[in-house]
């Protein structure tokens, strides 16, 4: 079954939109940085479209509960803090201050390094980081609260394979799940198995994710050790997200495949040579070259519909159908034309539907031609595959889903009769999409929205703790770094967004709220780096400035109660001299109120009043 199940009462058909409004209205402060941040970095370099995509998501403001830090162009580790310290390297903040706590050991670059990951940080607790060079190493630091230089705890390298060398990468989340131990995953590229170039070789990267053991008390050794790793894994993506989820002890990895361990190499898929695709006679087979009976009828299905059609005469009336629709049944009757007719009584669906939301179509033909009789069953499971119409055993040749191109497009254009008949009042139904999308959607542009991701549980000890469930599911929004709330994500429900949590147990999603035209309103936005969320309160969507060398927009969508017809949105842009955007994230003030950090390459952006 799928993990993500939608429930209807929270869906709103009579939503028209979003609405410019000012209120409440975000007091935006603008620092610039005398440490500057920048994403273009010796030895920074893609291998691939993974890579490549991986590097603009990126994040390089790592956030804690009331401090944040990033890595400057030099190496220099900076710490942000809300308490408008005076013993700062920037002085005379308005309730900021910026300070230096640590140094990366400069890296002289190997040729025969072929390349690098962004530095990166993550906060432990308050005065405990874990900090990456992008070469391999890692710094487990403490900073002190005389605003004294930071203490090195320990340091780690990664060693793939026994080798001489550390491996770059790239560190995505760590969390401590014992009193004096930490766990951090990290993913690197992984060896290649030198075999022959090809075309299929080139495009299978493979990435593998490792969790690594961070332990927190003083060691007795003061050299670079070895990260003693507690799982590995492999993947054909970079993880768009790793989150850990305490009551269940396990890290959810929320990426674009999913992750096998590595003793257990999955089953590749064989695709056919084309000449293999056509039916091979063999002795013995009865080759019938005469015309097969037509099936009774032909189906096909979208996530939330299955489409049955039925060819009659074309002379049909209207008046001869009769349909009846129950959660679980189908009864179907047309008169007695001189044709056989389609019959079913109470027939067994494969799966149960919404009655009131079903229908049929009758698309009339000629005494020459025949009609086209539709019937729409409305899942009441979206997402869920049908393998039949009807229930197992109940047909005694069952019909496979086909549909012929031309019955296809009559039911298309019954289709698209029927939806202008509903836009033009004909019928008290409702609107087919919300007014905000009429006339303007495009359903090319509003498919590429999002990321179609798999989430793969593993514990702490390295096993497999999460569903038996490999359906893919597209998220529109992740939650809002520093935000400590219930794990949550925003996936895509046609145009609509609807907001997913956790449930206590931390073993399934429940969906709680919904940001309606979500998916419609981001595929108007074409150069968005980033999209969070806070709860049901807002989801933000982050202009990176690089079109217009700077000066990205930040967009705010307010959520909404499932009967309301509008929504607000803000928007408020950062200062054409800051560049590129490079990561963003919530901290809370001393007054308990989350406020927002924007890093570019040349300023800090601090937003209040936006939650």
């Amino acid at each position: 079954m799928p993990q993500f199940t939608t429930n209807r009462t929270l869906i709103n058909p009579h939503f028209e939109g979003y609405k410019l409004s000012f209120t409440p209205s975000p007091h935006l402060q603008q620092f610039p940085l005398v440490q500057r941040a920048t994403q273009s970095r010796t030895g920074i370099n893609a291998r691939g479209f993974q890579e490549v995509a991986s590097r603009v998501r990126h994040n390089h403001l790592a956030v804690g509960k009331d401090s944040a830090m990033y890595v400057a162009e030099d190496g220099s580790v900076v710490l942000i803090r809300l308490d408008g310290g005076q013993s700062d390297v920037n002085k005379g903040l308005d309730g900021i201050s910026l300070r230096v706590v640590f140094q990366l050991p400069e890296y002289v670059l190997d040729p025969t390094r072929v390349h690098a990951e962004y530095p990166a940080a993550a906060c432990l607790s308050q005065d405990m980081w874990l900090v990456t060079d992008g070469h391999g190493m890692a710094f487990l630091i403490r900073i002190p609260d005389d605003m004294s230089p930071a203490h090195v705890i320990a340091s780690w390298e990664l060693l793939v394979s026994n080798a001489a060398i550390p491996a770059p990468f790239q560190l995505h989340a760590a969390a401590i799940v014992a009193p004096h131990l930490a766990i951090a995953i990290l993913s690197s590229a992984a060896p290649s198995a030198n075999e022959p170039s090809s075309s299929k070789n080139k495009e299978q990267s493979m990435f593998d994710i490792w969790a690594v053991r961070v332990p927190l008390s003083d060691p007795s050794a003061s050299a670079t050790a070895p990260f003693e790793v507690a799982w590995r894994r492999r993947g054909t993506n970079i993880p768009l997200s790793v989150e850990y989820v305490p009551v269940r002890k396990a890290f959810v990895l929320i990426g674009g495949s999913s992750y096998h361990d590595i003793a257990s190499q999955p089953v590749q898929p064989y695709d056919p040579a084309p000449d293999e695709l056509v039916p091979i006679p063999r002795a013995g087979d009865n080759v019938d070259m005469s015309i097969a009976t037509p099936p009774p009828y032909s189906w096909t299905q979208t996530e939330d519909t299955v489409t049955v059609a039925f060819a009659l005469p074309g002379a049909t009336p209207k008046t001869n159908v009769h349909a009846i629709f129950g959660s679980g049944t189908l009864s179907l009757r047309v008169g007695s034309p001189p044709l056989p007719q389609p019959l079913y009584t109470d027939a067994p669906l494969w799966d149960v539907i919404h009655p009131a939301s079903s229908l049929w179509t009758w698309e009339r033909g000629t005494a020459t031609t025949a009609g086209l009789l539709t019937v729409h069953l409305d899942k009441a499971h979206p997402g869920t595959r049908w393998s039949h119409v009807f229930a197992q055993g109940f047909e005694v040749h069952e019909v496979s889903e086909t549909l012929d191109p031309s019955e296809l497009a009559s039911i298309r254009e019954t289709l698209d009769k029927y939806t202008a008949s509903l836009q033009e009042g004909a019928s008290d139904l409702g609107h087919g999409v919300p007014s905000l999308a009429e006339g303007e959607r495009d359903d090319e542009v509003d498919s590429s929205v999002g990321h179609s991701v798999l989430l793969t549980w593993v514990g702490n000890d390295g096993s497999v703790c999460g569903p038996a469930d490999d359906s893919p599911a597209v998220v529109l929004s992740l939650t809002l770094p520093g935000v400590k709330d219930t794990l949550s994500l925003v996936a895509k429900n046609d145009v609509d967004g609807p907001l997913y949590t956790l449930d206590d147990a931390g073993l399934a999603w429940k969906h709680v709220a919904t940001y309606p035209a979500l998916a419609f309103v981001l595929a108007s936005k074409r150069d968005t780096r980033f999209t969070f969320h806070v709860s049901s309160t807002a989801v933000l969507a982050f202009d990176s400035g690089a079109r217009n060398n700077g000066g990205g927009n930040v967009y705010i969508y307010r959520g909404c109660g499932p009967g309301d017809k509008w929504a607000k949105q803000g928007v408020f842009q950062q200062s054409p001299e800051a560049g590129a955007l490079l990561g963003v994230g919530t901290v809370s003030s001393k007054e308990g109120q989350r406020v927002l950090l924007c890093l570019t390459e040349r300023m800090l952006a601090v937003c209040r009043g936006v939650f």
